[in-house]
């Protein structure tokens, strides 16, 4: 509800983001918790569509990061994100995909993250792409 979109938008919006019991089966997820245990953050991976590839690349595709408004600037989406592309390397994918709102850019160019370029007028408009090379030969070793 943070993003900076109409509250129409929002309204009808809302209800595609929350997770269901299909996606628990479709998706890998990483959960934050405060030390009681609350939910502050959650980190979705899927395999990544072949139309969606950089470059002909394997890899995952960032399904959603989120977290809680009164959690942000604290390093919760940076931990979450970290767990993501380790997640991705032992996957033994070569990157992370994802498609960002454009209010986050910055926060994924700012972790090493790349801007794709558009590639058709369907196209998400924010793609972006890490590659996990150096995780994967940090873990071979």
């Amino acid at each position: 509800m943070q993003w900076p979109l109409p509250a129409r938008v929002k309204r009808l919006a809302a209800p595609s983001y929350r997770y269901t019991g299909v996606d628990v089966e479709h998706l890998t997820f990483q959960v934050a918790r405060t030390t009681d245990q609350r939910v502050v953050g959650v980190v979705a991976l899927e395999p990544m569509a072949v139309r969606d590839s950089p470059r002909a690349h394997h890899g995952l595709s960032l399904h959603g990061l989120y977290v809680a408004p009164d959690c942000q600037r604290l390093a919760v989406g940076t931990r979450l994100l970290d767990a993501a592309l380790r997640e991705t390397a032992t996957a033994g994918a070569e990157g992370l995909l994802l498609k960002a709102q454009a209010s986050a850019v910055g926060f994924f160019r700012d972790r090493g993250f790349c801007v794709l370029a558009k590639d058709d007028q369907m196209d998400y408009a924010h793609r972006l792409w890490k590659s996990v090379a150096a995780e994967t030969e940090r873990r071979r070793r």
